[in-house]
């Protein structure tokens, strides 16, 4: 019969693995980083996120992180017209605390779900 020795690792968090397998998920990790980075910049700007080509007869291009438009912030650049607001300009009860932009009010849901 042989007797097979088998070694254990010693410590915590330590490993038998020799190979760099911690490469692909910290890739990983860094990407979802770079775009709630990116996310959180384009949500707090609250300004460029229409653009229409300068044609009037042209729908325009709004941001996903924006639509549906709420409410908008007038004498903002790049922002769309008034009239593609669901409830008109941005309502004066609104905190100084928090920015005025319509992306606060989107991303609030995304981002109640990927919280919990």
């Amino acid at each position: 019969m042989t007797n097979l020795n088998i070694q254990t690792s010693s410590g915590f968090l330590s490993t038998d693995r020799r190979d760099r397998w911690w490469i692909e998920p910290l890739w990983t990790g860094l990407g979802f980083l770079a775009f709630v980075v990116y996310t959180t910049w384009a949500m707090l700007q609250g300004n460029y996120y229409w653009w229409s080509a300068f044609q009037e007869g042209f729908g325009g291009y709004l941001s996903p992180f924006y639509s549906p438009l709420f409410f908008i912030k007038q004498g903002v650049e790049g922002v769309a017209p008034l009239n593609h607001a669901w409830f008109g300009s941005w309502p004066g009860w609104w905190p100084s605390l928090i920015p005025a932009t319509p992306a606060i009010l989107i991303l609030a849901g995304p981002l109640s779900f990927r919280m919990t």
